[in-house]
């Protein structure tokens, strides 16, 4: 039951699949992670007083010790992984899986499912296509997670790169609580949007980068109505002008910047500002409700100009 650092540091599994392959069984056959977890009282391991109040997540093929837990965290099984898999595979025949594995000696679990279709992003060597990772964690850290990305999957410094948000957009999250059932089946919904949506994506990305759209004229647009400056009404002209700045700022970021004067460049603009509106107390909620309910501004009025 004893866990070392090197232990704790080791990568594991498959990272990529020889070839992809469309089943989420197999995907966890492949990548080694078709195990399962039980949650143990830790003092039934340790023996010590008040070790009751936590959980050991242990996999019933090693007897392994993978994480620590309170006693209200309730195991989410890798077979939750291949459902989601799934969903995203019948509802989009493009998609399969490409990768998988496990960290940190089984602790975190994950999935690689990528679409059959390359996408050009308005230079030769500027393409990728479309993904998604899915990751369990047995260790508390984080809840169980489908992440959605363009690129080419290569290494374990993405994945890295994707859990710690530095990439990627959160699709759906789901706590290892009580009623994690029901939201994996929500979970399941979402994912089979987007993965319908993901049809008509690259028609989609082609059209707006013919469509010609000027940043000081897409500001304007993403900023929404101007107000009027009869003297009574600062306040709004100056949340208008921080609208417009942060509009301009996020269509001026690095990755945007061979996007200039295309209409592609201002709709990835204004989804990263109503991106940055999610990051409340409770995001992971707020992400899905605003997929769910198509509730990007920002975008919409964008949008209405490229329509």
């Amino acid at each position: 039951m004893t866990q070392t650092a090197n232990t704790r540091r080791r990568f594991s599994g498959t990272l990529n699949f020889p070839e992809p392959v469309k089943r989420g069984e197999t995907a966890l056959r492949r990548a080694d992670i078709d195990w399962e977890v039980q949650a143990t009282k830790l003092s039934d391991l340790t023996g010590k007083v008040g070790g009751e109040r936590w959980t050991a997540a242990v996999r019933t093929d090693t007897d392994e010790m993978i994480g620590v837990n309170g006693r209200r965290h309730n195991v989410i099984q890798n077979s939750a992984l291949a459902e989601l898999g799934d969903a995203i595979v019948q509802m989009n025949d493009g998609f399969a899986y490409v990768g998988g594995g496990s960290m940190y000696g089984g602790s975190k679990t994950f999935l690689v499912l990528s679409s059959d279709k390359v996408f050009h992003f308005g230079q030769d060597d500027d393409t990728g296509t479309q993904s998604v990772l899915l990751v369990n964690d047995f260790d508390g850290n984080c809840p169980i997670q489908g992440i959605g990305f363009v690129g080419r999957y290569n290494c374990m410094n993405q994945m890295n790169g994707l859990l710690r948000r530095k990439t990627g957009h959160r699709l759906v999250s789901v706590s290892h609580t009580a009623n994690h059932t029901w939201k994996l089946e929500a979970a399941k919904d979402t994912l089979r949007a987007l993965a319908h949506e993901m049809d008509d994506l690259e028609v989609e990305i082609q059209r707006l980068l013919a469509f010609e759209l000027q940043r000081g004229d897409a500001a304007l647009v993403a900023a929404g109505p101007a107000p009027k400056a009869d003297g009574t009404n600062e306040r709004a002209i100056t949340a208008h002008e921080a609208r417009m700045t942060a509009f301009l700022t996020e269509y001026t970021r690095p990755y945007n910047q061979h996007l200039d004067g295309t209409a592609l460049g201002a709709v990835m603009a204004a989804q990263g500002i109503d991106e940055h509106m999610s990051r409340s107390a409770d995001r992971e909620t707020a992400r899905i409700n605003r997929v769910i309910g198509a509730n990007f501004p920002t975008m919409r009025r964008v949008l209405t100009v490229v329509s």
